[in-house]
């Protein structure tokens, strides 16, 4: 019976000079000073191992386009979308995470000018490619784009009935900070084909966005009214045809300055939004037999989403009121004023 009780005395013992131990040990951690050495040695006393840091989110700039719709993944995923599509009114892209930023949906209307039926169309369905993404490229998060348009406007002094077909590419040139302004370019070429006007045309613009981060960052608040101003300007040139295979009839080389803006007025009425765009545009050469141009264009619209303006991968249908005067040469409006009533549609 004696040899029991020993084996237990032992034990008991070894117990106590274990938790004497462990006491020392924190203990030892209550002299450090400083708090992060302390934690340390009571986590290293304790057995306890933290999880590692989660490195912090670069909000430094805006997203891309893309890193928006589709989010970034291996080349070797099988399901990688390569190419998102978008339905808009003209054929650009803006990669700045704002693109909807004093664009137009697609137009189809119909209606009454003087006494006469007319019919306009204004649509582009612009397929927006995964951004570049290569180690040591300074075109990363650049995104290329393509597509097909068709601007019919039998209600413009001149009759149009325009398709054409353009690619481009959309980029940050320079990074703006959380509080600055950076510049995104846009550089695109396109050949259009006029069947009212029996013209043919190739084209190229290079199109530059001013963004101020402070400016368009409260246009993301849907519980107030807000706005995002954006200046712009850039560089346009068209070599005019009567056919295909005919000589030229001369090119235009130009530059312009404008300035969208759109205000959302969800205080007022959910939905509710107002864009405004002024351009002036300026030719630097012409053919000797037309003269140099100097073009003005001005547009003041109200639009009401059918649906979330926000939604992702679906339609979104709007009601428009829209009034518009001059000629833009970059986008094809124009010449005339005219007020249109109509429904318009985007696809996001």
């Amino acid at each position: 019976m004696s040899q029991p009780k020993r084996t237990f005395v032992a034990l008991a013992i070894a117990g106590v000079s274990v938790g004497s131990s462990a006491a020392t040990t924190t203990d030892e951690c209550l002299k450090f000073q400083k708090a992060d050495e302390r934690l340390a040695c009571f986590d290293k006393a304790l057995g306890f191992k933290p999880e590692p840091a989660t490195p912090a989110q670069d909000t430094s700039s805006p997203p891309s386009l893309n890193q928006q719709k589709v989010a970034p993944k291996s080349s070797g995923d099988s399901d990688l979308k390569l190419v998102t599509w978008k339905l808009r009114d003209s054929g650009t892209v803006s990669p700045t995470g704002y693109a909807d930023i004093g664009t137009k949906p697609a137009v189809f209307q119909v209606g009454r000018d003087d006494g006469k039926d007319f019919t306009k169309v204004k649509a582009s369905a612009v397929g927006v490619m995964a951004a570049l993404n290569l180690p040591g490229n300074p075109f990363n998060g650049w995104e290329r784009f393509f597509g097909v348009s068709w601007n019919r406007d039998t209600s413009a002094k001149t009759p149009k009935d325009e398709r054409q077909l353009f690619l481009g590419i959309s980029g940050m040139l320079l990074r703006p900070s959380p509080t600055g302004t950076g510049l995104f370019p846009t550089f695109r070429l396109g050949y259009k084909d006029d069947t009212k006007a029996h013209t043919h045309e190739g084209w190229t613009n290079a199109h530059f966005d001013v963004i101020h981060l402070p400016w368009v960052a409260n246009f993301e608040m849907p519980e107030k009214n807000s706005w995002a101003p954006v200046p712009y300007f850039g560089l346009f040139s068209s070599n005019p045809k009567s056919s295909p295979s005919a000589a030229s009839d001369g090119s235009y080389y130009g530059f312009y300055v404008g300035l969208k803006n759109e205000f959302k007025l969800w205080a007022i009425a959910d939905r509710l939004s107002l864009a405004v765009t002024g351009q002036a545009y300026r030719d630097a050469h012409a053919p000797s037999t037309v003269g140099k141009r100097t073009l003005r264009f001005g547009s003041v619209g109200f639009k009401y989403d059918l649906a979330d303006p926000e939604k992702k991968g679906g339609w979104v249908p709007s009601l428009s009121l829209a009034w518009q005067r001059g000629t833009d040469p970059v986008t094809g409006e124009g010449p005339g004023e005219k007020t249109l009533l109509g429904l318009t549609v985007k696809y996001n």
